[in-house]
């Protein structure tokens, strides 16, 4: 399974929770070709979500403690401009405090929710794809790529939805917020730059 960054939707892992999130929202509306990954129509997939489906899958997500699926879900609808209620943003932020992620990903989640306005416009988490990820490393000079991928901790990766009667178990070593202040984006920036280490990618000249 492969991955080419430490942000949101940069990886496999992600990419597939977030096809779980699309196809539990379709059997909730009843609608098999719902997807929240370049809807075909935009408007109706967001008038769905924002008609109570998005509260639907929320609280589907915290009775399985599915907190990837939780946090994924805010993502995903908060980049196609979902208006997310109030309450439902403080489970997405306390969530947060809880998940296991990579710390790009995190920070990116974070800023969102700090930032995000619930009034109809998207938000962009700056996430680049494996194209533009691949184009961006290829060194002057070089003809084309042939592959790229990132070192992965399993242990931060996204979790698959339990099955239906199944409860995902807290991690005990969570339960730290996101912190605040320069000595946590000092400790941010060596983690992003240990990360950032871990890339191994093979180019074709």
């Amino acid at each position: 399974m492969g991955a080419w960054g430490y942000g949101l939707f940069q990886s496999d892992a992600d990419l597939d929770v977030a096809d779980d999130i699309s196809d539990e929202a379709g059997r909730l509306a009843n609608d098999p070709d719902f997807t929240f990954s370049h809807p075909e129509n935009h408007d109706t997939t967001v008038t769905k979500l924002n008609g109570g489906l998005f509260h639907q899958l929320l609280e589907k997500f915290q009775t399985k403690n599915w907190k990837h699926g939780v946090i994924y879900l805010g993502a995903l609808s908060m980049r196609l401009g979902v208006k997310i209620a109030e309450e439902d943003m403080r489970v997405l932020k306390e969530t947060l405090t809880r998940v296991r992620m990579y710390n790009e990903a995190k920070e990116q989640m974070h800023k969102g929710l700090e930032g995000y306005k619930s009034d109809g416009v998207a938000w962009d988490f700056k996430s680049p794809g494996v194209i533009e990820t691949m184009q961006g490393m290829r060194p002057p000079g070089s003809k084309g790529f042939d592959l790229i991928n990132v070192s992965q901790d399993f242990s931060r990766m996204p979790t698959p939805m339990p099955k239906d009667g199944e409860v995902e178990e807290d991690d005990k070593e969570m339960g730290v917020a996101v912190e605040s202040g320069q000595a946590s984006k000092k400790a941010a920036g060596k983690d992003a730059l240990d990360d950032k280490a871990k890339v191994r990618a093979w180019f074709l000249f």
